[in-house]
């Protein structure tokens, strides 16, 4: 986005006279009279600022001192279709746009389609007058939205985030296009409307936002979960092949880690389905795969820890499990396993509490 929000300026009613036209023969023509304007068409693009300039050169505001239709802005009138041209290639086809009639202000709304996705972007320049501060409040909200919408990836959830902010930021433009020194009518009920269309804006990026982020630590998830299972794999595949029994401490190990690992993934799945799990979704896309990738990870460690400390007489739950023949002694320490992944909280407090659970499970200890 270009977005700009000018000095004040209460218009002037100037009663000079404009000067005379100037008709220009072709665009080098009117180059000449504007000679910083080349560099655009070397380049082949324009910004929001270029075009904007040119267009209020064409379309002068309500406000506007009529001294400044000099000859240099009769030249940029001229190029306006061609800076137009060139802001559009570069940023995408202009899909709505508000220009300001009473005043030089206007947001424009494009999408421009990538290789992959839509590339929706918001350009606005905002001149204010000092009445108008409440909705000027309600535009830098609307500027700080979208340049957190930058965050979200090209797409429809994307494009559909800044249409809101250009719908607010439109309606923000309508009730500051008045003649100065007039107040609005219904000024209230107006800012009313606004700050609901902002308000809504908000509350949909924020939504798109939790999504992308949860979206993108699922994927680092499973890119951590997948070498962690190859693993357990070969190794399981490893001591089956070298006939160690199932009910070996390394067979049993593994599963843990396993267990443990699936423990974790679930508990992300769950907490998600309750709308439960909160992310950054300021952070980078690395960052979030990266935290999702470390979580299989530390729910297998968990899984394996807490199982190899009950069964080494560190720690204990209960009597019961520590008298159980062997089948359900595996699958008690199984569900340890599978449970402490489940809940990376719960498998710390287990074994910090262990003390007072160690002599209330054998009162003969000391």
């Amino acid at each position: 986005m270009e977005a700009s929000i000018q000095s004040p300026s209460d218009g002037v009613d100037a009663s000079t006279s404009r000067p005379p036209p100037v008709v220009f023969e072709d665009r080098e023509a009117a180059l000449k009279v504007v000679p910083g304007a080349r560099a655009m068409f070397d380049d082949g693009s324009a910004t929001f600022s270029q075009a904007f300039r040119a267009y209020y050169a064409k379309n002068p505001a309500k406000s506007d001192d009529p001294t400044e239709n000099t000859i240099e802005s009769q030249a940029l009138a001229y190029l306006n279709p061609d800076i137009w041209g060139l802001f559009e290639k570069e940023y995408g086809r202009a899909r709505d746009e508000y220009w300001c009639s009473e005043i030089r202000a206007a947001a424009v709304f494009t999408v421009k389609q990538p290789k992959f996705g839509l590339g929706a972007s918001f350009h606005a320049v905002t001149n204010w007058r000092s009445e108008d501060h409440s909705f000027v409040e309600q535009a830098i909200a609307l500027d700080e939205l979208e340049l957190a919408t930058r965050f979200l990836p090209d797409g429809t959830t994307r494009t559909r985030s800044v249409k809101l902010v250009y719908d607010a930021y439109s309606s923000v433009l309508a009730a500051m296009d008045h003649p100065p020194g007039v107040p609005l009518p219904h000024a209230d009920a107006e800012l009313r409307l606004v700050k609901e269309q902002v308000q809504l804006a908000r509350k949909f990026f924020r939504s798109a936002g939790e999504r992308y982020a949860q979206g993108e630590y699922l994927r680092g998830m499973i890119m951590g979960a997948l070498p962690l299972m190859a693993l357990c794999s070969v190794s399981a595949t490893f001591l089956w092949l070298t006939s160690v029994p199932a009910s070996s401490a390394a067979a049993r190990m593994i599963a843990w880690l396993a267990a443990g690992a699936v423990g974790a993934m679930l508990s992300v799945l769950v907490r998600i389905s309750r709308e439960d799990f909160k992310l950054n979704w300021e952070a980078s896309k690395e960052e979030l795969r990266t935290g999702g990738a470390i979580r299989p990870i530390v729910g297998g460690v968990l899984g394996a820890a807490v199982p190899m400390v009950i069964i080494a007489g560190i720690a204990a739950v209960t009597a019961e499990l520590s008298t159980a023949d062997d089948t359900k002694s595996r699958f008690s320490d199984f569900g340890l396993a599978l449970a402490a992944g489940f809940s990376e909280r719960w498998a710390p407090d287990l074994i910090g509490k262990q003390p007072s659970v160690l002599a209330s499970a054998h009162p003969d200890a000391n």
